[in-house]
């Protein structure tokens, strides 16, 4: 009998747990129906692009302590002027490496490499030292050292020189990571509203800052005022994250380098804050510049160029300046 009974009982459990399994299905099926459907939309995505000015822009880059650049590649950057191949390449370049090596001793910043009136007396003040007066006289012709290095070295900018050393470089997220850290965080609180959160640059693109952010080429290149022309997506870019959760950006495009902030989120439709862009005070590259895009190409063989004509291979010393000749 009590067998019966506890099989009586069992299916008994079973059928009150399969109904309670139903109803419980029926309840949550009229639950999902009851929400709007417009709950389910993704929220739309948005960008802010807060531009630098380009005067900011500039006095950041001026006061990059010289010593926080690679030596080699900041002689390779300075050494360009077409007046200088009238000078025996080995003797320049280690004229030129002295005379910077001193300015970084000194605690100069970038902005020593445009006062001209220092720095043309002291790089021919050490040619002389490795170069007879009859070896100037033949080498300079009829024209004086001083002339000869002015024209050649008088117009640099700052801002040009360490675009040239960042498209140098083998190592352009550390360089651009110890150069902007060295400016020291009060300036980059100026520019950016917080300062660098530690992590360093990564190099990325301009097409791949745009997919991440959901904006398009033509709304990116407006926001930071220039155009798409100004700005293409294969432009190269380097990115920071920042204490107050915006990104700094620095682009080097065709019209020279710039600063920005960005910020992306969602649930509100897209906005542009700040004024400025990409116009530079810097001049625009010249015939046999490389292209956006292409600076390790270039890096490389501006290298080989420069070994060829010297027969010296620089020596990287990362953060300090220095060569070595083999």
């Amino acid at each position: 009998m009590y067998p019966s009974l506890c099989l009586r009982s069992i299916k008994a459990v079973r059928t009150r747990c399969s109904a309670a399994a139903s109803l419980l299905a029926g309840l949550m099926g009229a639950a999902l129906l009851a929400v709007p459907v417009a709950s389910a939309k993704v929220a739309p995505t948005y960008v802010e692009v807060d531009p630098v000015p380009p005067a900011q822009t500039a006095e950041a880059i001026e006061a990059i302590p010289l010593a926080d650049l690679n030596g080699a590649e900041l002689v390779m950057a300075v050494d360009q002027g077409p007046e200088l191949e009238r000078l025996p390449e080995d003797v320049f370049t280690a004229a030129l490496q002295e005379v910077l090596a001193e300015m970084a001793a000194k605690g100069l910043t970038a902005e020593g490499l445009g006062e001209a009136s220092d720095l043309v007396p002291a790089i021919e003040r050490a040619l002389q030292g490795r170069l007879s007066a009859a070896e100037l006289q033949a080498l300079t012709a009829e024209e004086s050292l001083n002339t000869l290095l002015t024209a050649a070295l008088g117009s640099l900018e700052p801002e040009r020189v360490f675009q040239q050393t960042l498209e140098l470089s083998e190592d352009p997220q550390g360089l651009l990571t110890r150069a902007l850290s060295g400016v020291g965080p009060e300036m980059i609180e100026s520019i950016a509203g917080g300062s660098l959160s530690g992590r360093g640059f990564t190099e990325t693109g301009v097409g791949e800052l745009e997919r991440t952010y959901g904006i398009t080429e033509r709304a990116f290149a407006a926001a930071l005022g220039t155009s798409a022309d100004g700005l293409p997506e294969t432009t190269a870019a380097f990115t920071a994250p920042l204490t107050n959760g915006r990104v700094l950006v620095l682009f080097n495009g065709p019209e020279g380098l710039s600063l920005a902030m960005l910020k992306g989120g969602a649930g509100v439709s897209r906005g542009v804050t700040g004024s400025g862009g990409l116009r530079r005070r810097v001049r625009q590259r010249s015939a046999g510049r490389p292209a956006a895009g292409h600076s390790r190409r270039y890096r490389s063989s501006h290298r080989h160029r420069h070994a060829r004509r010297s027969g010296a291979r620089p020596e990287r010393r990362e953060g300090r300046l220095g060569l070595s000749y083999r």
